[in-house]
């Protein structure tokens, strides 16, 4: 009795440091010096201003209060065009588009971009928009989304980036809540529940068989 006590004690202890362990927040990886070429279609609203149809060079310049610095070039990298924050957001999952758009305009005549992917990442770099532009777009997506928290899309001093996000919105009818979270708490309780069955199980066998 003490052997199998000391084995479920030793089991419940690994399935606790799952449920910490998916608790704690996604480190982000460092896109420092990744750069990528991207073709709009259109134009189309970026932090800050419109970019209007053509290609453009992106470029992680560096990382600062967990946001990835990101410079805009022409398409031959001869002129900058802006510099800009984003958040690489694991939350958003790579559909084979290098670009990502929100569904809705928020009253924007453009298609509003949401992020892009660099080559090789599954996660997506997320932008930060400005107070006011972040709050229009979120409420009108339904969704939390990344911000400058003030009017200048690359401010001087820069919000902590895990903690500078829009307020909690009520979602749509039609759309699920947005994911935030780690699936290791529910895999780590449904193992839990397994192993406490398999527990049970046993013991009910051996008394039958001893019957």
């Amino acid at each position: 009795m003490v052997n199998i006590s000391k084995k479920m004690a030793a089991l419940l202890a690994m399935a606790t440091i799952l449920v910490l362990a998916g608790s704690l927040p996604v480190a982000q990886a460092d896109a420092n010096g990744k750069k990528i070429m991207l073709e709009f279609k259109s134009a189309t609203q970026i932090p800050g201003q419109v970019l209007q149809p053509g290609r453009y060079v992106f470029e992680a310049a560096g990382t600062q209060a967990g946001w990835n610095v990101v410079k805009i070039y022409n398409q031959d990298g001869s002129s900058q065009i802006t510099t800009l924050l984003a958040y690489q957001n694991p939350q958003l999952k790579n559909t084979g588009e290098p670009i990502l758009f929100y569904p809705r305009h928020a009253g924007i005549p453009y298609p509003v971009m949401e992020g892009w992917f660099f080559d090789g990442d599954s996660a997506a770099q997320q932008w930060a928009y400005s107070d006011k532009m972040a709050l229009k777009i979120g409420e009108a997506n339904h969704t939390r989304i990344p911000t400058t928290g003030t009017e200048d899309v690359y401010p001087s001093t820069l919000p902590d980036a895990a903690s500078s996000w829009t307020p909690p919105v009520t979602p749509a009818a039609d759309q699920p809540l947005p994911q935030t979270a780690s699936d290791l708490p529910t895999l780590a309780l449904i193992g839990i529940l397994f192993l406490l069955a398999a527990f049970v199980l046993r013991r009910i066998s051996s008394k039958m068989a001893r019957a």
